[in-house]
């Protein structure tokens, strides 16, 4: 219920929203859960487990089950990115993009 009027709202107001769930969203999240979760969780209990653990908290700030598992997949590749180029920017375009995406898809289809 919740998604769909959030939905709704975004169709009535699709420029806001883009900006909101594609720019501001992602440069936000990325900050928080890759700039200092991970980096923090990394630093103290290893890469691996850093990896994980941010990508499951992703999962769990966005307290919808119905994103649980997407969240927790682009987490996880997040993640990945983030290890691989150390670059927090190169996390917020391709966070963005997938938002993007969804945003695109649930607007057109609504």
């Amino acid at each position: 219920e919740v998604y769909n009027h959030t939905i709704s709202v975004y169709v009535q107001n699709p420029v806001p929203g883009f900006l909101y769930v594609c720019v501001v969203g992602p440069v936000v999240e990325e900050m928080l859960m890759r700039g200092f979760v991970q980096a923090g969780l990394q630093s103290r209990y290893g890469v691996i487990a850093g990896w994980i653990l941010s990508a499951v908290l992703f999962a769990l700030m966005h307290m919808n089950l119905l994103q649980g598992i997407t969240t927790l997949v682009i987490g996880l590749v997040l993640g990945h990115l983030y290890i691989h180029t150390g670059s927090l920017f190169a996390c917020m375009l391709m966070h963005g993009l997938y938002n993007a995406v969804a945003f695109l898809l649930s607007v057109l289809l609504s």
